[in-house]
């Protein structure tokens, strides 16, 4: 749903604020060395509704219980400590996951096998779309979203209801970060990305923008977290590059 609404969006309304490095070049031309739109679209179908996804589906009901054990409280009947108890651990969730895929992104740019066989598939995108969000092989997505994701529900040990809203929202906002939509565009309000949140130390799109546009297999790869800009800057890794908008309008 969010890939449609980004892309539609841009496509039949043209109102959004693009990320922009080169102000004379369209759009059309920054995509002419990209993977086509139909196969990144396709590789992120793929990634989120194919055959393996699917399997972690099933695998994911299998080992739930064993790693969010119960008794769960009634949702219908929940008290609002439960709900104030289960929030925290939504944002707990958000927050640990962002660091754990901070560690593991950057091993993935740091060792030099993960990256040619795992990661560098993915990093083919230079110019971030939505519809590229899941372009990457099921090992990327084992190593940067599955395991983060389910070693941070071993921790924070939320309702099976919050895994599945975190599991949600997790995905929508990776499709924004992959978006190409700058911070000063409306839509980026719908996923926290505006320019207002940048000073609670949340990161703008252009984050990752960044990490696609200047990073490859090297030490001097950038921007390597995706919600929080914290860890970028504390481990000395966050980009000083400055971006421009561009209005499609």
């Amino acid at each position: 749903m969010s890939v449609v609404l980004i892309e539609g969006v841009n496509f039949f309304a043209k109102s959004s604020v693009l990320i922009d490095y080169a102000s004379s070049r369209t759009m059309e031309e920054r995509l002419k060395s990209e993977p086509p739109l139909s196969e990144q679209l396709f590789g992120t179908l793929m990634t989120t509704m194919g055959p393996v996804a699917i399997s972690n589906v099933v695998l994911l009901a299998k080992i739930g219980p064993w790693l969010i054990p119960g008794p769960y409280p009634n949702p219908t009947s929940a008290s609002f400590t439960t709900l104030v108890a289960e929030s925290a651990k939504f944002f707990g969730l958000i927050l640990l996951k962002d660091s754990f895929y901070y560690f593991t992104h950057r091993m993935a740019h740091g060792c030099e096998f993960l990256y040619k066989h795992v990661h560098s598939h993915h990093h083919k995108i230079h110019t971030p779309r939505a519809t590229g969000t899941g372009f990457m092989t099921l090992a990327d997505a084992t190593l940067l979203e599955g395991l983060p994701c389910i070693a941070s529900a071993a921790i924070i040990q939320p309702h099976p209801l919050t895994f599945y809203a975190f599991l949600v929202s997790r995905t929508a906002e990776s499709v924004s970060t992959h978006s190409g939509v700058s911070c000063d565009s409306w839509l980026a309000v719908l996923f926290l990305k505006s320019r207002m949140f940048l000073a609670f130390g949340l990161a703008g799109n252009e984050h990752h923008d960044q990490h696609h546009k200047l990073s490859d297999r090297s030490i001097n790869a950038k921007n390597f977290a995706e919600r929080f800009i914290f860890l970028d800057y504390l481990f000395g890794t966050l980009s000083t590059v400055r971006t421009q908008t561009k209005s499609t309008s």
